[in-house]
């Protein structure tokens, strides 16, 4: 499986969540994918979904 990676948003409030549409064209690039919060100040500081969607 290849890897694919785009930047949703550079930086945001730590509320707890965070909303976004996926543009329909994401389809094209398969169909699992998961999401990875990183600290916007230190990127070893991180965590990556447990599933697929």
């Amino acid at each position: 499986m290849g890897s694919y990676y785009r930047t949703i948003t550079p930086n945001t409030l730590n509320n707890g969540s965070y909303s976004w549409t996926i543009d329909e064209n994401y389809t094209s690039y398969g169909d699992a994918y998961q999401i990875r919060i990183e600290d916007a100040y230190n990127c070893s500081n991180y965590d990556i979904s447990e599933a697929y969607f």
